[in-house]
């Protein structure tokens, strides 16, 4: 009997051993480390919920960048989320996320707050006997904040938002912080309101610059994003039944494109490129779901169908000696097809001074624009530019 006991005991000292190289790192600990005005802090949560509070100073330097670090003490899932209000309503949106992080590894992201932000880090333990989520959370709160009517950034063309700073501090004998603006449309002026009315046009960056209480001389900026949306080719040309993809670009993410032809309301595709093959002159429209912006929610383009293709070739002749180059620039009223480049012999093809015939000949998937023949006298080709023999002598007849 003493040794079944002393049996159990070694086996039970053996699977403790195991059980504690595999799951001895999972306390669910979560380091994030953020900085201060001084410097750097740790904040260490275990197996549950922390969080903390931070100023950070905005300079020109770093541009109101803020380097956030963090790992854990076992492998795990990493969500890194940031947290504001805009219109009121608060909004989460997704910094970067991190799949099977090894235990101890330190993962950074460097964020750019313009006013108080909180960013929240979320690991879930992927390597544990039981499934543990640590959450740190940090709120930051750059000495210098500068804001948006309402928190909105993204604006459309040519709508007015007023922008507002706050943070300054006097710098004796004045009485009142001074707020000095600057940035695209607008000239560099200073007031002590801390307010600033600007009407973007195109997305554009504003910066102030006043003294803080925590920092000094501090500097922050803030990016006003104008949606837009393009569509490539813009006014693409094809032969009947010809295949052209129209590719369409917001600047703005998350949205859903879905592409109609106007004339009949009927939906062609959806994703940011379609490839059509009109058989006839078709107008195309793409509508971005991102913005409520109307000139950059919808983008009509045109796919021309032509029956008479052309190609022309500038210049039509050239004479080269010695170590010159003549380029020949060919031109076509379709789109999206590819050029043939060719050098013919003449009559006398053993004789250099009779020199050479070019033949340049365009074609696309379903159509032959043909072939224009310039002339260049002496003369070899090399990707695209037209180039004498070196032993060329123009005194010859």
């Amino acid at each position: 009997m003493k040794n079944w006991y002393s049996l159990l005991s070694l086996l039970s000292l053996l699977l403790w051993a195991g059980l504690s190289t595999s799951y001895g790192q999972c306390s669910g600990k979560l380091d994030l480390i953020y900085p201060t005005t001084t410097g750097t802090a740790t904040l260490t949560v275990n197996n549950g919920n922390g969080s903390a509070t931070t100023t950070t100073c905005p300079t020109t330097a770093n541009g109101g960048a803020v380097l956030l670090s963090f790992n854990g003490d076992s492998d795990s899932n990493i969500l890194v989320e940031a947290i504001t209000t805009v219109n009121g309503v608060q909004q989460t949106t997704t910094v970067q996320s991190y799949s099977n992080v090894p235990a101890y590894t330190v993962n950074s992201i460097t964020v750019t707050p313009s006013t108080t932000t909180t960013y929240r880090v979320t690991a879930t333990t992927t390597a544990c006997q039981q499934t543990k989520t640590t959450v740190a959370s940090i709120s930051v709160t750059p000495s210098l904040r500068l804001s948006a009517t309402n928190n909105v950034t993204t604006i459309c063309s040519g709508t007015s938002t007023v922008l507002t700073a706050t943070g300054g501090v006097a710098v004796p004998p004045a009485t009142q912080a001074v707020y000095t603006f600057s940035g695209p449309g607008i000239t560099t002026q200073s007031n002590t309101t801390g307010t600033l009315t600007v009407t973007p046009t195109v997305t554009s960056t504003y910066t102030v610059t006043t003294n803080t209480a925590s920092c000094g001389t501090a500097t922050q900026q803030i990016t006003l994003v104008v949606p837009t949306l393009t569509v490539t080719p813009a006014a693409p040309g094809i032969c009947a039944g010809s295949p052209t993809t129209l590719t369409a670009a917001s600047n703005l993410t998350g949205g859903t494109y879905t592409w109609t032809i106007p004339a009949t309301g009927t939906t062609v595709g959806t994703g940011a490129a379609i490839t059509v093959s009109p058989t006839a002159t078709t107008t195309y429209r793409v509508t971005y779901s991102g913005t409520t912006c109307t000139n950059a929610q919808t983008r009509d383009v045109t796919v021309t169908v032509t029956s008479t293709p052309t190609l022309a070739v500038t210049p039509t002749s050239a004479t080269t000696c010695g170590t010159g180059s003549t380029v020949l620039t060919a031109s076509s009223n379709i789109t999206g097809g590819y050029l043939h480049l060719v050098a013919g012999y003449g009559p006398e093809r053993h004789h250099w001074r009779y020199g050479y015939g070019f033949s340049i000949r365009y074609n696309h998937l379903y159509c032959d624009v043909g072939s224009v023949r310039p002339d260049a006298n002496q003369a070899s080709h090399y990707n695209g530019t037209y180039t004498p023999n070196d032993h060329a002598d123009c005194s010859q007849p």
